[in-house]
């Protein structure tokens, strides 16, 4: 953009604008709110905030680099509500000591990131990874959570029964229950 011409409101295409640097927040999965200061530009016709396109992306990055760091023991710490870590690294083939270097660390790979998102989103995974991904394990193992997801849905939403416990959905059963 030329430094001679003008800015504009995106809504009003007002050019009464207000240049101010404001607080924002970014979050990671599973991390905090880290907050980062960006430049705006706020109409003062109608209100809205413009950004020139990119003009804060460092900014927002190093505050979700933050966030996602900070997400590491929280992500672990989920996981070892159902595990323990060692288990975790057997059933998931990591190295030992893996999950304890990333929480105290607050750092590790992309790829790891991603695991770690993974098994905090669904820990029976470790579970199944544990089962070495045994199709009827997985699916005895599906089912059984399964059934708790839609029984935690149903204790939210409504006064319809709750399943008895100890009920899965069988084996047979699975397919149809995924396609509704």
């Amino acid at each position: 953009m030329n430094q001679e011409e003008e800015k504009f409101c995106l809504d009003c295409l007002s050019t009464n604008l207000e240049n101010k640097t404001i607080e924002d927040f970014v979050s990671a999965p599973y991390g905090p709110a880290v907050p980062c200061r960006v430049n705006v530009s706020i109409c003062r016709d109608c209100g809205q905030k413009n950004e020139a396109t990119g003009a804060n992306d460092d900014l927002r990055r190093a505050a979700l680099e933050k966030s996602a760091a900070l997400s590491i023991p929280k992500m672990v710490d989920l996981l070892s509500l159902h595990y323990s870590m060692a288990g975790i690294e057997r059933a998931l083939r990591l190295s030992p000591k893996s999950l304890s270097q990333w929480k105290e660390k607050k750092t590790t790979s992309s790829n790891g990131m991603s695991l770690l998102r993974i098994y905090a989103t669904c820990p029976w995974l470790v579970e199944v990874a544990a089962n070495n991904f045994d199709k009827a394990k997985v699916l005895e193992i599906v089912g059984r959570h399964l059934n708790d997801i839609i029984s935690d849905s149903k204790k939210s939403t409504s006064t319809a029964t709750v399943k008895q416990p100890g009920t899965y959905f069988p084996p047979e059963k699975m397919f149809y229950a995924f396609s509704r």
